[in-house]
């Protein structure tokens, strides 16, 4: 009986959620299973005082979604769903145990982007169900931080990280399936066709790169660096998949750091060379089979190569939102229209034109506080952790990133376990 409570704790009941993460979604089964699935996560919460296991179900459920979401009229029901029972369970849990949920480090960041993001309705041009659904999605980022800071009862670092590498193989089989299914690779690459249902090619590219990064954690610090290595690899040749600009350019700004991460302190450095020698000769191999298609990947990228895309009209009008409105900010809706929700491609400046200067204040707040958190002890999975939301936040410099659901779960909760990692797990806590 022991053994079966501690399940959830283990790096096999991450592997076994994510095997039905990939399965739900590639059998386009996710109406039938999500809910079961949040059954037990509201289960978990009242049963477990320590909470961590139910943040891999929920990221594994906001993974499982494989119907495009196009307006907010044809939101999936599935996200209401994990969001309502996210925080159905978070109550339950302080209900029962009594937690004190009202401090942590992000809290202030987290508070004053809600309270911004209310404000400006003050200056919106239509505020309606729309708006009020996107700022319950704002308290829940709150309450949700809130939560797992204070319901963490021991180090998870490790956990957390396995979670990330074997979401890392998901969403890379994700992107791979989705290719296998069409009817012309070459096509669909070339116009940059690809979506995976819970998000297009930019979001899927975002947590690419946060999870290779990872993977490339494992490759420092495991037995066996050969296998993760060719992980990395495929993780790569995948984000490349995503034709995604943006993410490929970003990852390449980080990849210098994630070498000389695994180098650092490492006598034996001409392991890895040979290592990420082999991988890069299996890469070529690889290359040279699949000519056409690898030529195919690259199509759009050689011919808009730093092309904006329009980005700098669109930075113009934030900047000029901002002008207007530079307390407040125009009303979360204020790029076009009061039920498309349109990002400005730059976190920054989205979230200036959005919510003024108080909404800037606490983005600069959380970004202090991550990285402040993250790199608050010199260690080896810091850094990595560091690296990861990194080329998330740089990403999110030039696409749509920020406050995306499982972005803004997966820094809730690395903040949140890296504030816990001191905690000394009493014996009733060992798992």
């Amino acid at each position: 009986m022991k053994k079966l409570k501690n399940f959830p704790y283990t790096v096999w009941f991450l592997i076994l959620l994510s095997s039905i993460t990939l399965i739900v979604w590639t059998l386009q089964i996710e109406e039938y299973v999500i809910p079961i699935v949040l059954l037990v996560m509201i289960i978990f919460c009242v049963i477990y005082e320590d909470t961590m296991p139910t943040i891999a179900i929920i990221l594994n459920a906001m993974f499982m979604g494989s119907r495009a979401m196009t307006d907010f009229q044809a939101v999936p029901l599935s996200i209401y769903m994990v969001m309502g029972a996210s925080m159905f369970g978070f109550v339950l849990h302080l209900i029962k145990y009594k937690e004190n949920v009202l401090h942590g480090k992000m809290v202030l960041g987290f508070s004053m982007t809600a309270i911004a993001m209310a404000l400006s309705c003050f200056n919106a041009d239509v505020v309606d169900i729309h708006t009020f659904f996107f700022l319950c999605i704002a308290v829940c980022y709150v309450f949700g931080y809130m939560f797992y800071a204070n319901t963490l009862k021991k180090d998870h670092t490790d956990y957390l990280l396995k979670m990330m590498l074997i979401l890392g193989i998901v969403v890379s089989l994700q992107v791979l399936i989705f290719y296998l299914r069409v009817e012309d690779i070459q096509v669909a690459l070339e116009l940059k066709q690809i979506h995976l249902g819970w998000g297009m090619s930019n979001y899927v590219a975002t947590y690419l790169i946060m999870f290779t990064a990872i993977t490339f954690y494992y490759i420092k610090t495991a037995k066996i660096k050969i296998t993760w290595v060719f992980v990395a690899i495929f993780e790569m040749v995948m984000l490349v998949f995503t034709e995604s600009r943006g993410g490929m350019v970003m990852f390449a700004a980080i990849l210098p750091l994630l070498f000389l991460a695994i180098l650092w302190k490492d006598k034996n450095w001409w392991k890895y060379l040979i290592t990420f020698g082999v991988g890069a000769v299996g890469l070529g191999i690889f290359a040279i089979l699949n000519y056409d298609l690898v030529t195919s990947a690259f199509f759009r990228f050689e011919n808009l190569l730093f092309d904006d895309s329009g980005r700098f009209e669109i930075y113009v009008d934030a900047i000029e939102k901002f002008k207007a409105n530079p307390i407040f900010g125009g009303g979360i809706f204020v790029r076009q229209g009061a039920t498309v929700f349109n990002m400005y491609h730059n976190t920054i400046l989205h979230v200036l034109a959005t919510t003024g200067l108080v909404g800037f204040t606490g983005l600069m707040i959380q970004f202090w506080n991550q990285f402040k958190t993250t790199l608050g002890k010199f260690k080896v999975n810091n850094i990595f952790l560091a690296i990861s939301l990194l080329g998330a936040n740089l990403h999110g410099m030039v696409d749509n990133v920020y406050f995306l659901p499982q972005y803004m779960i997966l820094l809730i909760i690395i903040v949140a376990v890296k504030e816990n990692e001191n905690i000394i797990t009493l014996p009733s806590q060992k798992m």
